[in-house]
């Protein structure tokens, strides 16, 4: 992720710092996904379906993440990263501890 060329001569021009992440070296494209429980924009689809009434099975090879609805530019992305993704958070604040200021 990086900028557009214009841009990124405009902030050389004026000694801004040049930052981004190279996801080639930090990471994929998934580290720009975020988190969500509550209405989540984009959802995990397995590809072949699975499919047990076959013998062999059919298991799914592949996953992919797709829209849900159309998603408007400017708009974070997100998904359910499921039921055993730590949310520490949530753990603290059901015991009564909370939810830490940031």
């Amino acid at each position: 992720v990086s900028f557009d060329d214009v841009t990124l001569q405009a902030k050389r021009a004026c000694g801004d710092d040049v930052l981004y992440f190279d996801l080639r070296e930090q990471g994929n494209l998934m580290r720009l996904i975020n988190d969500c429980q509550e209405a989540p924009n984009l959802q995990l689809v397995y590809y072949p379906p699975l499919d047990l009434s076959v013998s062999p099975p059919i298991l799914p090879r592949k996953c992919f993440l797709v829209a849900r609805h159309d998603i408007p530019p400017h708009v974070e992305l997100t998904w359910n990263y499921g039921p055993h993704y730590d949310r520490h958070w949530q753990r603290r604040a059901r015991a009564g501890g909370g939810v830490p200021e940031e």
